[in-house]
Parts: structure tokens; C-alpha cells; sequence
């Protein structure tokens, strides 16, 4: 997972100044959609890795670990909350 998550973070940063340079200012993205992408795909990297791990029953390992532990999921709500209001 460690891997992969660096990986994914280097890629990003490539791929941001790859797309950004040279490109007239009025034709660039904003940077909150590219911020939107990258956690999008860190969300079904984490979700595959999660099926992988629990041998298909992601949705059974969702229910136990985050509906049937709403205190457990409000601890990571926050930060997450957080971390978007950061990044706006």
C-alpha cells in the first residue's frame, strides 16, 4: 500500500507539471478538479486493495468497519473534512 501510495503521489506531480507547462494560463484547469481526480483514484486503489485483502467481501468489511462503527468513522470524517477544506 506504501508503494502504491507513493507511486500514485509522484505520478501526480509528474503528470501535473507535464500538463501544466507551456500551456497558456487562460486554457489551464483548475487545481481542485486535478485534486478531485487524485483522490477519486486513490478511493478505488483503496477499494481494490481492500476486496483483494478481505477476498471479495469489501462490501461486508464497508458495513462492519464503517456503519457499525459510527464513532470510528466520525475520528476519520474529520481529518478528511479537514484535509478537503485544505485543498480548496
Amino acid at each position: 500500500l506504501l508503494f502504491m501510495m507513493t507511486a500514485q503521489n509522484s505520478s501526480v506531480v509528474l503528470v501535473t507539471r507535464y500538463t501544466r507547462a507551456g500551456v497558456d494560463p487562460t486554457n489551464l484547469y483548475v487545481i481542485n478538479d486535478l485534486v478531485m481526480i487524485t483522490e477519486i483514484g486513490k478511493l478505488v486503489m483503496a477499494a481494490a486493495l481492500e476486496h483483494n485483502t478481505t477476498n471479495g467481501q469489501l462490501i461486508r468489511s464497508i458495513r462492519e468497519n464503517i456503519f457499525e462503527r459510527p464513532l470510528d468513522f466520525l475520528r476519520i470524517l474529520i481529518p478528511s473534512l479537514l484535509y478537503l477544506v485544505q485543498n480548496s
